[in-house]
């Protein structure tokens, strides 16, 4: 095991366990609020006072959403839109 992956982390999430059940289930998740609009945006910044690189925030934060909803947050949105792509509303 890579000493950058965590012990009992799922390999491409790199994130411990517990952290991942807090986000995802947990109170974490309360300040998110996995499943309303802009879920995905309130993640990012939830995440970013602990995590200082953005792009490392905002993939942690797509899939903790699919680890959440079982959804990508692009194709939540989507749906929240009623089907229709961005823009063309």
């Amino acid at each position: 095991m890579s000493a950058t992956v965590a012990a009992g982390a799922p390999p491409h999430t790199r994130t411990p366990n517990a952290l991942r059940e807090y986000w995802t289930h947990g109170a974490g998740a309360a300040k998110v609020r996995w499943g309303q609009p802009r879920d995905y945006y309130r993640c990012v910044e939830q995440l970013a006072k602990y995590v200082h690189n953005p792009y490392v925030v905002k993939g942690q934060c797509a899939e903790l959403h699919r680890l959440a909803l079982g959804i990508w947050p692009a194709t939540h949105a989507k749906l929240l839109r009623g089907g229709t792509s961005k823009g063309h509303e």
